[in-house]
């Protein structure tokens, strides 16, 4: 029989809520309404440089990631990952700053217990492909560098990718799309 997949579960833009946090910082309330769909660059879409965005994050410390908020979907996609894997990580990017490591992992303990240690943090998420193994992501270019590395991948609908039209109700499309995949790869 075969095994059910090992998944690995993206933290910003897919559990957590990176943009209104960064929209919290700014003062800009609603800032995900002020974004152009399928453009990525939050930065330039509000006028500042990519140098001048992480400068605003970064004043915050470890606090900004620690605090941030989760999406409404947050337990259901966990305990859909956990349904249909043999295991799963969270597996996050660290940002430019090392605070980004102690609030992304104050921000897991804090939603997942003390003990909680499922999770990788590192910027190279390819390096994790393989066969019978699937990234969920909100960043098009993680999901790609998985696939060509033999793994199966998600693009998480989110505004600012290819798949915003489903970014209003992204369970729908992400649960199509692992019940596919897992069929697939149990059905080998």
């Amino acid at each position: 029989m075969k095994q059910k997949p090992i998944i690995y579960l993206d933290m910003d833009g897919v559990l957590f809520d990176f943009v209104s946090a960064f929209g919290k910082v700014l003062n800009i309330p609603n800032i995900d309404e002020r974004l152009a769909p399928a453009v990525r660059n939050i930065a330039a879409q509000i006028g500042m440089t990519e140098d001048e965005m992480w400068e605003k994050v970064s004043h915050h410390g470890h606090h900004f990631w620690g605090k941030m908020p989760v999406y409404p979907w947050f337990h259901e996609l966990v305990d859909l990952v956990e349904e249909n894997s043999s295991e799963w990580y969270i597996l996050s990017s660290p940002a430019r700053n090392s605070d980004s490591l102690k609030g992304k992992l104050e921000s897991l303990k804090l939603m997942f217990g003390e003990r909680f240690r499922r999770y990788i943090l590192t910027p190279n998420k390819r390096l994790l492909a393989g066969r019978n193994r699937i990234l969920i992501d909100d960043y098009e270019r993680h999901c790609e560098e998985f696939e060509m590395n033999g793994g199966d991948a998600i693009l998480f609908p989110r505004q600012w990718n290819i798949n915003h039209e489903m970014a209003d109700e992204p369970m729908h499309y992400t649960k199509k799309m692992l019940a596919r995949i897992v069929d697939e790869n149990l059905g080998e």
